[in-house]
């Protein structure tokens, strides 16, 4: 193999080629090789994701939102939740750094004992009073509270989490919103963006059914102003999380409360 410059020694666009002695026609270079490998790298890169973009309906199992979690997703959403709200009550109640830590830790292993707590309860066919299992919950609750938090920051969170002040479920308001916006799969820092709306909601919603459980409002009228303030609520949410996702947490909301 020899080196010449051009053909038949006449110069070629000052390149040099290199050429087989026995067949007198150009080899290719290194650099040539490896942009032809690029090439059909490429091809075949895109080909392969245009046939995962055919595939993609028939590949991903389409989840119904509407049904409720099987337990193990159940356990797993009630600890993304918890985790969600225990950080942004510590944002509000402007914690240190070390104290968050120890309120969201604590928050969300309460919150995943408590759900399996009623897992169990509602797995066992037991016939005991769901009464002791919310009062388990709250117990486990204000132990939280107790533990990381001093007394006043324990009634400010508390009120964040549910202003109507009434105990035992085994979400919280707020913790409530939160799951269902998870399992309509709006991104973190959506929720965490749409975080002061529900919050403003859930006081607006506890200050409608305190009201109505002490003066003895007719229900259908306490029903009406509660709907009313969740389509007005989801029409707030749905430039930040979507409208599909506004829907979808107006729809589980208002479907909840008729059951």
């Amino acid at each position: 193999m020899s080196q010449i410059i051009g053909i038949d020694g006449v110069q070629s666009r000052g390149k040099s080629l290199s050429f087989d002695q026995k067949k007198n026609t150009p080899l290719e270079s290194e650099k040539d090789v490896d942009m032809k490998f690029v090439r059909y790298y490429f091809i075949l890169t895109l080909a392969y994701c245009l046939i995962l973009l055919s595939c993609a309906p028939y590949l991903i199992e389409e989840i119904d939102l509407t049904r409720p979690p099987d337990p193990s997703e159940e356990v797993k959403l009630t600890k993304e939740t918890a985790k969600v709200v225990a950080n942004f009550v510590a944002h509000k109640m402007s914690l240190s750094p070390k104290q968050k830590r120890t309120f969201v830790l604590a928050y969300v292993a309460e919150r995943e004992a408590a759900v399996k707590r009623q897992l169990e309860f509602r797995l066992s066919g037991n016939q005991q009073d769901l009464t002791s299992i919310y009062q388990k919950n709250e117990e486990g609750l204000l132990k939280v509270m107790k533990d990381t938090l001093s007394p006043d920051q324990s009634k400010k969170a508390l009120i964040i989490l549910r202003p109507d002040g009434r105990p035992g479920e085994i979400f919280g308001f707020l913790d409530d919103s939160v799951n269902r916006l998870i399992r309509g799969r709006v991104a973190k820092r959506k929720i965490k963006r749409a975080l002061p709306i529900l919050e403003k909601y859930h006081q607006q919603l506890a200050s409608i059914t305190v009201k109505a459980r002490s003066e003895g409002i007719v229900r259908k009228d306490t029903r009406d102003k509660i709907i009313e303030l969740r389509i007005e609520t989801a029409k707030k949410l749905a430039p930040i999380i979507g409208e599909e996702a506004a829907s979808f947490w107006l729809d589980l909301r208002t479907r909840s409360r008729k059951r």
